[in-house]
């Protein structure tokens, strides 16, 4: 307004969320604050980050047996685990290990 420009403005913005890393899909609030200028009123207005589930890919592992022999045990790998997650065959579903 009048020419003003981000100049205008003191402080840093910042944002703030209660989500991290870890946090369960879902949405979270952003907050924005950290502003101030000596001819405006800042009004904030808040976001949302949405944590969306992440891909997880299981990927059956090649077997081979011969003709009349009972089947091998079937295995797979995993692709996609996040967190420090990863696949225990005694555990469903996966948990934190």
């Amino acid at each position: 307004m009048n020419g003003d420009t981000a100049a205008a403005l003191g402080g840093t913005l910042t944002f703030s969320t209660t989500a991290t890393a870890s946090s369960a899909v879902g949405s979270y609030a952003i907050t924005p604050s950290g502003l101030a200028a000596s001819n405006y009123t800042i009004a904030y207005v808040g976001g949302t980050l949405t944590v969306t589930p992440a891909t997880l890919t299981v990927i059956a592992d090649n077997k081979a047996r011969g003709y009349g022999a009972a089947n091998p045990t079937l295995t797979a790998s995993f692709n996609g685990f996040q967190n420090g997650r990863r696949w225990r065959p005694a555990a469903s579903p996966a948990r934190r290990v």
